[in-house]
């Protein structure tokens, strides 16, 4: 497994054009990932090895069977095409499943303000390396409440 690293430094949030707070360093996703990945990784490399020899064992019983039932001694041509069929089927199902760690963020920022009810305009500013900013993303007229009011925002590297 590669951590991803991140552009993004630090993110400010502002409420009305003054800035309200500077969110916190929640949870490196990442190393969560790569921790959860060393905890499992046995069993994951014996269901690996066990799934695939399993596998392998059925494709060549497959693939002797079709040689009986086809009766393809005598034809070459024929008993490639079949054993490439079979092999190819064997691959198509041998591919690891990415799109989990892949889609979540390497890190996960949160924040608390505190507001009086009303309506305001909150921006947030992604800031990269040097106090750079990278990008910055608006929610006009957001309304507060007297209840828990959550916020959620994402930046894409």
């Amino acid at each position: 497994m590669k951590n991803r690293t991140s552009v993004v430094n630090r993110i400010k949030v502002f409420v009305d054009g003054e800035e309200a707070a500077e969110l916190a360093l929640l949870e490196d996703l990442g190393r969560v990932a790569d921790y959860t990945f060393q905890v499992k990784k046995n069993i994951i490399y014996f269901k690996t090895i066990t799934r695939t020899v399993v596998k392998g064992i059925a494709a060549h019983k497959a693939k002797e069977k079709l040689k009986k039932e086809t009766k393809t001694e005598d034809n070459f041509i024929l008993r490639n095409i079949i054993n490439l069929g079979v092999d190819a089927i064997f691959d198509a199902t041998e591919n690891p499943d990415l799109r989990i760690w892949s889609s979540l963020p390497q890190f996960c920022y949160a924040g608390e303000i505190v507001l009086p009810p009303g309506v305001y305009d909150i921006r947030i500013q992604f800031i990269g390396q040097a106090d750079l900013p990278l990008s910055e993303k608006s929610y006009p007229e957001v309304i507060v409440g007297h209840k828990l009011n959550l916020l959620e925002t994402f930046y894409l590297d």
